[in-house]
């Protein structure tokens, strides 16, 4: 196998979670944060040229993987309690002035509080919906030739689609695990654009009788693996890159965060636990 150089970089919250010395075949850059808040900060510093950036709720998992589509890897995401702004985010806010912050959510998620606080500092724009799918259908045009439907009921499988979204040109839509939308089964139906859905994730994650609802309406592929981790594998081995995004699996802050970085950098996001899954790893320095 040919060999090349490979950057790995390490997201993790440095208290919360610590990721095994792994050898890699590369070189290695770390970002990390005392706690989520402390962590997006300092990832933001990785698009310092963004006048505009995103906030979410801290605990909304499913509004981080909408959020990193809106970014499409070219702003910050922010995370922020329900009704009041951490300090340290504040802070970065204050400092930076950005021209436009979005608020990805409802008021339950980003109270009426928060935004009329941030827009005494800059425009706002709400993007929500009367739940995370809804939220998610928000940001399909509606001619999407390529979509990627993963769970919405865990986070690991939209998280490891970034890569897949960039390189085939699609976005990441949520479905229940048991059944098919009435919402997403209608615009599969209606878009005669659409000729591929790749649905992420085993048949726990996206059930069987889901897939042959979406086979009714067009071709659909699945890229599965016995875990979330394994799933990050085939992802990350069927794309072929130059740098790689290690996150935890077992931390959605850690790895959601790293989405918007992956849309930034191309890079494949694998998912690991203090015992990571070394044949991959000792593959990849082959």
């Amino acid at each position: 196998m040919k060999k090349f150089k490979r950057m790995f970089i390490l997201v993790l919250l440095s208290v919360l979670f610590s990721i095994q010395t792994i050898t890699f075949a590369g070189s290695e850059n770390r970002i990390s944060g005392r706690d989520r808040f402390d962590l997006a900060v300092n990832m933001s510093k990785e698009f310092e040229g963004s006048d505009e950036c995103i906030l979410i709720n801290y605990q909304a998992w499913s509004d981080c993987i909408v959020a990193s589509q809106i970014s499409n890897g070219k702003m910050p995401i922010y995370f922020t309690y329900s009704n009041s702004i951490e300090s340290q985010t504040l802070n970065r806010l204050k400092e930076k002035r950005y021209r436009k912050i979005y608020l990805v959510g409802g008021t339950n998620s980003i109270s009426s509080k928060v935004e009329n606080q941030l827009k005494r500092m800059s425009t706002v724009e709400r993007i929500s919906g009367r739940n995370r799918y809804d939220s998610n259908y928000k940001i399909l045009k509606g001619n999407e030739r390529t979509l990627i439907i993963a769970s919405g009921e865990n986070f690991a499988d939209g998280l490891v689609s970034s890569t897949l979204a960039q390189q085939k040109n699609a976005k990441i839509v949520l479905n229940p695990s048991r059944f098919l939308t009435n919402e997403l089964r209608n615009y599969i139906k209606n878009n005669s654009n659409l000729g591929m859905v790749y649905i992420v994730g085993g048949v726990n994650s996206i059930s069987k009788d889901v897939e042959k609802s979406i086979n009714r309406l067009t071709n659909s592929a699945r890229i599965k693996g016995t875990s979330r981790y394994e799933v990050s594998e085939v992802l990350a081995t069927s794309i072929k890159a130059k740098s790689y995004i290690v996150a935890s699996g077992e931390n959605f802050a850690d790895g959601l965060l790293s989405a918007n970085l992956s849309y930034k950098n191309n890079s494949p996001i694998l998912l690991t636990t203090s015992k990571y899954n070394r044949n991959w790893w000792e593959y990849q320095k082959n």
